[in-house]
């Protein structure tokens, strides 16, 4: 993680958050896996042409609701195991596509005109507190819910 600090032990600035991303990429790989598969967002769309989809018809003025759930598991973005926690997709890269998982596959946040406004500031903050904890503290995961977590002393 000491890559992670540009400058001090502590991120309190933009040009530190930016750094962080750039020297830690694995740190957001895990961050957009982590939201991947456990955001529960979903956008609602007011149907304005009369469509068929799956053998259902949308009629004008309903509305439908999209859950992120499905997107954020399609094989074509995000290989054949989306069910398992990979966070190298989003750095590794996948043979079949020639490139890694595309991060804006990811809606987390909602999209279109629902795209939540405050997405950066809520992403550079889990960010900032993960690379400190993970700076400050050794955790050693125990088996099942356990953690042990042990101060380290920094100079």
């Amino acid at each position: 993680m000491a890559p992670a600090f540009a400058s001090g032990n502590s991120i309190t600035t933009l040009e530190q958050v930016q750094h962080l991303l750039t020297s830690c990429p694995l740190l957001r790989a895990f961050y957009d896996e982590t939201l991947r598969l456990h955001s529960s967002s979903s956008s609602n769309r007011v149907v304005v042409e009369e469509t068929t989809v799956g053998g259902y018809t949308l009629k004008v003025g309903h509305n439908v609701i999209c859950p992120s759930y499905v997107q954020h598991r399609l094989p074509e973005y995000f290989g054949d195991a989306t069910e398992k926690f990979e966070p190298e997709r989003f750095i590794k890269p996948v043979l079949e596509k020639g490139g890694p998982a595309d991060p804006k596959m990811v809606r987390a946040f909602g999209g279109g005109v629902s795209l939540c406004p405050g997405r950066f500031f809520a992403s550079n903050e889990v960010l900032s507190y993960a690379a400190s904890a993970l700076w400050r503290f050794d955790m050693v995961f125990k088996g099942g819910d356990v953690v042990s977590i042990v101060s380290r002393k920094r100079e």
